[in-house]
């Protein structure tokens, strides 16, 4: 969003002022970003190696799934027709919507967590250290002299 809104007030300050020639340049981008992750990440399936992935090829093969996935949704988004009439400010709610679900669909599931029963000790606020127990065990062995 930081690179869109100083592209746009430099458009702006350039002569562009009309928010339907924005909304055309913005669809544009999102358009050419969408062909560009299609064909590089999906299609001829580039450059994934250099991505900070753990090398497995489940992660290679599902970040693969998921560029495809997002580029076919910014094709959609930058040259579709459902989308011609939208402004700026809805589009880009809906690119970030999508960004977010992708996101969220491949972020691992939180476990939930299990009800714990506190202890005596810790709901009474009284703190037992290690050092304390070996103390209390040392002091009732008696050493020996040899």
């Amino acid at each position: 969003n930081l690179l869109w809104t100083e592209y746009a007030s430099a458009l702006k300050e350039f002569g562009q002022k009309d928010a339907k020639s924005l909304c055309s340049i913005y669809r544009t981008a999102i358009g050419h970003l969408g062909a560009f992750i299609f064909l590089v990440y999906f299609v001829l399936d580039l450059q994934l190696e250099f991505l900070p992935l753990d090398g497995n090829s489940a992660s290679i093969a599902t970040t693969r799934e998921s560029m495809g996935y997002l580029g076919l949704k910014f094709l959609m988004l930058g040259f579709g027709k459902e989308y011609g009439n939208s402004g700026v400010e809805s589009l880009q709610s809906i690119f970030n919507k999508v960004m977010k679900e992708e996101i969220n669909h491949y972020l691992p599931a939180t476990p939930s967590r299990r009800y714990m029963r506190s202890s005596i000790l810790r709901t009474s606020g009284r703190r037992v250290s290690d050092a304390s127990v070996f103390s209390s065990f040392t002091s009732k062995v008696q050493i020996g002299e040899s």
